[in-house]
């Protein structure tokens, strides 16, 4: 570590702005609710009967209302103010809020198949790469623009950012059970952890903001292919009747518990030792997952692999043995 970065970290110290501190607790509930929407949104439809294909051309609306508007949001802001918008945001949920609700019967008491569950090392890992995953995508939706404000960008370029990544994201997308049945799902979870190392280095080393746009084209893997792979992954890993659970838990680790450290990176990390040093530790965090769940890949596919040849020898030996007694 450089002897001024040393320095800075002696003198590191937390500042609280005590004026903000009932705005950061709102957004932080707002937040809070937001994470969980979407995964408690997946558990409502499973149990309305949904399926994963069906489920699968619901969330096409996400990308294509990202198009629509983000691409505008831009310009809009610099047009009529800020605080417009977010008027008609928090009146579109209360009008949200009076809509009438279904309530769907709970299950049954699951506390021994969620102890099972906790046990597999499959799932264990599995959390742990949601975890990280779910810091990489928090700290690049909230610090990322605040880092091109700081390399000048545009509010046009700024408001283009989430749109593009919607347009890259849309056709994988929609093939979603191709692209799953061609790599698969640990091979898309190597891909995303890679490609978040890749993105979070192309921004340490950005000059020029316009190049962003490239630097979302992980994003096809990181969100729009991955969590197609959670639901189908949660599926092959969880007990009876625990899918949709698990799925609300990856949901959780990814959205809340991964905003939770991307905001302590940001806000301690960033502004001490500025973007390109946090950057650089997110990808050094990131690769050191990336190779622990690689191994961990091989070492499941190999043990697998010799399991299935000792029952295949197994069964030709008790085959043999039938034979045997049949002849007799």
């Amino acid at each position: 570590m450089p002897k001024q970065a040393m320095e800075k970290f002696k003198r590191c110290s937390i500042s609280i702005n005590r004026p903000l501190i009932p705005l950061k607790l709102a957004l932080f509930c707002f937040y809070g609710i937001g994470g969980f929407a979407s995964p408690f949104t997946t558990l409502l439809l499973k149990q309305r009967g949904v399926t994963l294909s069906e489920l699968s051309a619901m969330t096409i609306f996400a990308p294509i209302m990202q198009i629509l508007g983000t691409s505008v949001s831009g310009v809009v802001s610099d047009k009529i103010g800020r605080s417009k918008p977010v008027l008609a945001t928090n009146l579109l949920l209360l009008i949200i809020y009076k809509l009438p609700v279904v309530l769907c019967t709970p299950f049954d008491k699951m506390w021994n198949k969620s102890l099972k569950l906790l046990k597999k090392i499959d799932a264990l890992m599995f959390m742990i790469v949601i975890f990280i995953l779910g810091t990489l995508f928090n700290f690049t939706i909230d610090f990322c623009l605040w880092y091109l404000d700081e390399l000048n960008a545009s509010s046009l370029l700024i408001g283009i950012i989430p749109s593009i990544s919607a347009v890259y994201g849309l056709p994988f997308l929609l093939t979603s059970n191709w692209w799953l049945k061609k790599l698969g799902t640990h091979q898309i979870f190597i891909l995303a952890l890679l490609a978040y190392v890749f993105c979070v280095l192309g921004y340490s080393v950005l000059k020029n903001p316009w190049l962003a746009l490239a630097l979302d084209l992980p994003n096809i893997f990181t969100y729009y292919l991955l969590w197609v792979a959670v639901i189908e992954h949660s599926h092959s890993i969880a007990p009876e009747r625990l899918t949709s659970a698990v799925i609300v838990i990856s949901g959780a680790v990814h959205y809340n518990a991964g905003k939770t450290t991307s905001g302590l990176i940001g806000g301690i990390v960033m502004s001490e030792f500025g973007g390109i040093m946090a950057f650089r530790l997110l990808a050094i965090i990131c690769f050191s997952v990336f190779v622990l769940y690689t191994l961990f890949f091989i070492l499941r596919r190999k043990h697998i692999s010799k399991k299935h040849h000792i029952d295949q020898n197994g069964d030709s030996k008790e085959n043999v043995k039938a034979c045997v007694i049949f002849t007799i």
